[in-house]
């Protein structure tokens, strides 16, 4: 409409423009947007509860192998020796 107006095909003081108060495919597009938005949601939440599953299986693993390594004191501490310099 706005090429027609700088062609100067049509008047704009004598023309009126009509918008549709039901406007079908202003409908239709409203549609298809809350149908992606609702898709997105679903699968937002499924990843966030298996983010979750994640985090919780890797505290699991995380805290096994801390207690592990902190039942080893004589472990580190060889460790630590040996990296060092001063090891023979």
């Amino acid at each position: 409409m706005q090429e027609r107006l700088g062609r100067g095909e049509y008047n704009a003081a004598t023309t009126r423009v009509l918008h549709f108060k039901y406007n079908p495919e202003a409908e239709l597009a409203r549609e298809a947007r809350d149908a992606r938005v609702a898709e997105l949601e679903s699968e937002n939440e499924a990843l966030r509860e298996n983010l979750g599953r994640l985090e919780a299986a890797a505290a699991q693993v995380g805290g096994a192998a801390r207690h592990a390594w902190a039942q080893r004191p004589c472990q580190r501490q060889m460790a630590r020796c040996c990296s060092s310099t001063a090891c023979p």
